[in-house]
């Protein structure tokens, strides 16, 4: 019980996941691509983002002990199944040193400039193993606690810029065309794919009748504050827009007239600390439950013992300037990215209506 979600814990992750580095640099990237019509990129991820959701959790419903083993397992073989695991492996694992690479770029400008790498993997990376080695249960209790306090935050942020509102226009016409709009959403498909953890844990969330409609209901909120969050950006920086890598800090700095405009920088700063805890918190899971798949562990620190081991050079040897690091994840990444965000959950979406009719209780209990 101590490894098993609530639907609604569940819930709340989806949530929070939708706004996984895409509130600091993301906005600059997609206007740079696409201009005023990043919007469109946006919404158009976000809507198969959440019609993928919408999938797993009919799937859930339907197959309350299907899991993500049984799915290719049984249908591919063990070879198949270790090879989807591995893929999912190196994508958390990347989304995870791309996290913490952002966030430590955004605390160095906001708060510490000085402050050394070292300072900030040991104050980051004992808290969040110990979270994970103590369970699901215990975190995703832990966000309950926690979440209308992030949700508070990001939505001041992303209203605030109402109280000086300047005589601008925002032309959505204004964009690149189509070649903007699918470079928009191929480029950057690494900033996407929330909803996996979802298909990783599928076995070991429990979903109550009454949990159902919480389930679409917290990602879908999420989902239209992320977007007016995004136009509130574009209305605010117009064509400077692609300038800035710290936009929810950005657009609080528009409300001069509040004064004090550094205290108010704190809330954002704050639910960028929330934010990163419980996302990283959340992808060290995802990546603790891959591995465990990968190699034949008896206890259950173990693959967390790897994990940090693997994390702390790696975090090192992919150190680089912000514009480097981008290059690296919607370049380099760009194919490998665009497969296990767009085509896998379709190849899995298939093989799971395909296999309707022959699943039986048997094929997936535990």
């Amino acid at each position: 019980m101590e490894n098993t979600l609530t639907g609604k814990q569940a819930s709340l992750l989806g949530s929070l996941m939708i706004f996984t580095s895409k509130i600091l640099v993301l906005p600059s990237l997609f206007y740079e691509t696409n201009k005023f019509g990043g919007i469109f990129c946006l919404i158009a991820i976000l809507s198969l983002e959440l019609l993928f959701l919408h999938f797993l959790i009919r799937t859930k419903i339907k197959y309350p002990h299907l899991s993500l083993k049984t799915i290719f397992g049984n249908n591919f073989g063990k070879i198949i199944a270790f090879l989807v695991f591995l893929a999912f492996f190196i994508f958390f694992f990347l989304k995870f040193i791309y996290l913490i690479q952002e966030c430590f770029s955004f605390f160095k400008k906001t708060l510490f400039e000085e402050a050394p790498i070292s300072t900030y993997l040991i104050c980051l990376l004992p808290v969040i193993t110990a979270c994970v080695y103590k369970g699901l249960k215990a975190f995703g209790r832990t966000l309950e606690l926690f979440y209308l306090v992030i949700i508070i935050g990001l939505v001041f942020g992303t209203i605030i810029w109402l109280t000086q509102v300047a005589d601008f226009s925002i032309s959505l016409s204004s964009n690149n065309g189509l070649a903007g709009f699918f470079n928009g959403v191929l480029d950057y498909a690494f900033w996407f794919g929330d909803f996996f953890f979802f298909l990783i844990f599928l076995d070991k969330i429990q979903v109550k009748k009454d949990e159902i409609k919480s389930l679409y209901f917290f990602p879908i909120s999420s989902a239209i504050v992320l977007v007016i969050f995004y136009f509130s950006y574009f209305y605010i920086y117009q064509t400077t827009s692609f300038t800035h890598v710290n936009a929810i800090v950005d657009i609080i700095q528009f409300a001069t007239n509040l004064g004090s405009v550094g205290k108010l920088d704190l809330i954002q700063i704050t639910v960028v600390m929330f934010l990163l805890f419980f996302n990283s918190g959340l992808h060290l899971f995802c990546m603790s439950e891959c591995l465990k798949q990968l190699l034949p562990f008896t206890h259950r620190a173990q693959p967390l013992i790897v994990l940090n081991i693997l994390i702390v050079p790696t975090f090192y040897l992919l150190r680089n300037n912000i514009n480097n690091i981008i290059i690296f994840y919607s370049e380099i990444l760009k194919y490998f990215s665009i497969f296990i965000v767009y085509v896998l959950p379709v190849i899995i979406a298939l093989l799971v209506v395909l296999r309707r009719k022959k699943l039986s209780k048997s094929e997936v209990a535990e």
